[in-house]
């Protein structure tokens, strides 16, 4: 199952995509939302979960998440992560829910389990 995660911090982005590999995810990393948008270009279908940083400099999480929808299976859900606490006020009506940095491998784990496995809510 792949799961696309989109950040512009390398360091953000290599850390997830290491700890969701290592617990059996397979993954596709984005350095932007626009990279996110090339890729789903090729492989949308295979997509079954997003990951995305929510502010970004070229095309914030949530503007790509409106963009990706029509790339990908329409049962695809997305996880939000953000270190700035103002994300409610800027981004009303997130649509996903929200992983506030930093945050543990563990929490990551678990949300994403359940975005994946939504029955287990």
């Amino acid at each position: 199952m792949d799961v696309l995660v989109v950040d512009d911090e390398e360091l953000v982005r290599s850390s997830v995509c290491e700890y969701l590999e290592s617990v059996g995810y397979d993954l596709i990393a984005a350095s932007s939302g626009q990279h996110a948008l090339e890729l789903a270009q090729q492989i949308g279908p295979s997509i079954q979960a997003v990951i995305s940083d929510v502010e970004m400099p070229d095309l914030s999480g949530p503007a790509m998440w409106e963009h990706l929808k029509l790339l990908i299976p329409s049962q695809c859900r997305i996880l939000f992560i953000s270190g700035s606490g103002n994300v409610p006020e800027q981004f009303p009506g997130l649509p996903g829910d929200l992983l506030s940095k930093p945050f543990s491998m563990r929490e990551l784990e678990e949300k994403a389990g359940l975005m994946i496995n939504p029955a287990e809510q």
